[in-house]
């Protein structure tokens, strides 16, 4: 992963107003913290900071912090640790910096981004991708922006987990091994209702007048006799 650099300056004051001032004059305040150094106060240009994020790099991107109002303009390596945005304009409000050593490993998560296109799917099968992220320890230049996950032989009814994934050389992966990752659903079948024949209605016998007088006078004589 290459490194970008990014001038910083250490903040002299702190508080909400002087935040807002900074932000009017198009800086933004941030934290460095982590290692067995204090944290510091920092101001950064957003404009540098919003070039670095739609570099592609992704949020794993390495950070040269280069002080300009520091004798010897220092350098430190840092990780994006977190941020806060404008809920309406998206514009960065603040920055959580991570100190870094390029020599020791690191945890980070990585985006997997699937590629190829899947036989089930032309099945009529469904695709599910449930695993987002994998969770890695490496060096931090070793960092790659995604990992790449290959469905181009994924049938109906079958899975990927985080065990089948193809990861770089040096990469740990600290993901649960038994994760499906993708799986090809089977589509849901339409279930055809049974039309079920109305019962046949037997109409009752309607007897006539002349055939009811002769069923009488049949009576009657079986009464005489």
């Amino acid at each position: 992963m290459e490194q970008q650099l990014l001038e910083a300056k250490l903040r002299t004051k702190k508080g909400k107003v002087y935040s807002r001032k900074l932000r009017k004059e198009g800086l933004i305040p941030a934290v460095l913290y982590g290692g067995s150094k204090d944290p510091l106060p920092v101001e950064v240009n957003i404009r540098d900071l919003e070039r670095i994020f739609l570099s592609g790099e992704g949020s794993n991107i390495i950070i040269n912090l280069q002080f300009s109002n520091v004798n010897g303009n220092p350098v430190e390596a840092v990780l994006i640790k977190d941020f806060q945005q404008d809920p309406v304009t998206s514009a960065f409000l603040h920055v959580d910096f991570l100190r870094v050593s390029l020599k020791e490993k690191i945890t980070a998560h990585v985006p997997l981004v699937l590629v190829g296109e899947a036989p089930g799917v032309k099945e009529t099968g469904i695709l599910e991708h449930f695993l987002r992220e994998l969770t890695i320890r490496c060096l931090p230049l070793e960092i790659p922006r995604h990992i790449e996950v290959d469905v181009s032989q994924l049938k109906i009814g079958e899975s990927i987990h985080a065990r089948d994934l193809k990861v770089p050389k040096g990469i740990e992966v600290l993901s649960d091994p038994d994760q499906v990752v993708v799986t090809i659903g089977v589509p849901s079948k339409l279930e055809v209702e049974e039309v079920v024949a109305a019962p046949t209605v037997t109409e009752p016998e309607v007897i006539g007048k002349g055939k009811e007088e002769e069923v009488v006078k049949e009576e009657e004589k079986e009464a005489e006799k």
